[in-house]
């Protein structure tokens, strides 16, 4: 079984702007949090 870290971390999200961060990128050099929120409206 693979470690999440290392499967999400090629992954792709984009930002309130539409500008594409890999995942990875964010817990290179500190832990992060990952968060889905959903909108019912």
């Amino acid at each position: 079984m693979e470690y999440a870290p290392d499967a999400l971390a090629d992954a792709q999200l984009l930002d309130v702007e539409g500008q594409p961060h890999r995942l990875g990128d964010l817990w290179k050099s500190r832990p992060a949090l990952l968060m889905f929120v959903r909108h019912f409206g």
